[in-house]
């Protein structure tokens, strides 16, 4: 991660991105078993176990400001955890989670 401000493993190619109602295992192995990668969102709702093994848990997160044009700035705060389960039981896909928020630089 030194030097490339990406966690680690993070690969850069395309891949598709999607809501909810396609984070799915059966979308989310098609799309695997076609040797590509994808960002879907999974509400906290519809992905219970996910979002319980993301509470209380370690995350690595990078934080830095970046100047977007002119003289505003924007702090970036990105969090991610690898091989998560997507739903319950021994069969549930193991999937990478990122979470990115920014905010207006204050002060």
């Amino acid at each position: 991660m030194a030097g490339t401000g990406r966690p680690p493993g993070f690969r850069a190619e395309a891949g598709p991105s999607g809501d909810d109602l396609h984070c799915r295992q059966p979308v989310c192995e098609a799309i695997s078993n076609a040797g590509g990668n994808f960002i879907l969102t999974c509400k906290p709702s519809s992905h219970t176990t996910l979002h319980e093994w993301i509470q209380g848990a370690r995350i690595d997160s990078l934080k830095r400001t970046r100047r977007l044009g002119g003289k505003r700035k924007r702090r970036l705060h990105t969090r991610w955890m690898h091989d998560l389960p997507l739903g319950d039981g021994a069969g549930a896909m193991k999937v990478n989670r990122l979470g990115a928020a920014g905010a207006p630089e204050t002060g």
